[in-house]
């Protein structure tokens, strides 16, 4: 179960390394580089997984329960814009950075979460509240209303 998993993300983190970061950074890259970058990247990724398999977990369920928290926290975003018009970009931005905040400080520092919850279930909770508020706060720019009325035609 963990390899079938593992080789998918460690290639999809090489591949997103390789072109969304350092082609991004360096947009005249050869497609040569590139390719050894990313093959190199799945070195760095296995290692860092490898790493914190041996001495940062309990085990598997600990592991996959630590990666979707902070994935977790991409909810918000996607269900506001297809459902919440006045959700305002800064208000989601606001509503990740709050969530995954939250949730790596249950996950790794803290000793015990509110109600015995999973610390990914109240990052989950912080965004949802940040998004709505926020989104109430901060007015949607005008580029951000004519993205949503163009949504809302098709």
């Amino acid at each position: 179960a963990a390899m079938s998993s593992s080789d998918a993300i460690t290639h999809g983190a090489s591949v997103s390394f390789g072109r969304d970061i350092c082609k991004a950074i360096y947009s005249k890259i050869p497609e040569n580089i590139e390719l050894w970058i990313m093959r190199g990247a799945v070195f760095g990724v296995g290692a860092v997984a490898y790493l914190i398999a041996i001495f940062g977990s309990e085990g598997l369920i600990q592991l996959l329960l630590g990666a979707y928290g902070p994935i977790a926290q991409l909810a918000p975003a996607v269900y506001a814009s297809l459902f919440f018009r006045k959700a305002s970009a800064l208000s989601i931005i606001i509503g990740l950075i709050l969530g995954v905040s939250i949730t790596i400080y249950y996950q790794y520092f803290s000793d015990n979460t509110l109600y015995d919850l999973h610390a990914g279930l109240i990052g989950l909770a912080f965004n949802i509240i940040a998004v709505f508020v926020f989104s109430c706060i901060v007015k949607q720019r005008k580029g951000e209303i004519l993205k949503a009325n163009e949504f809302n035609d098709i």
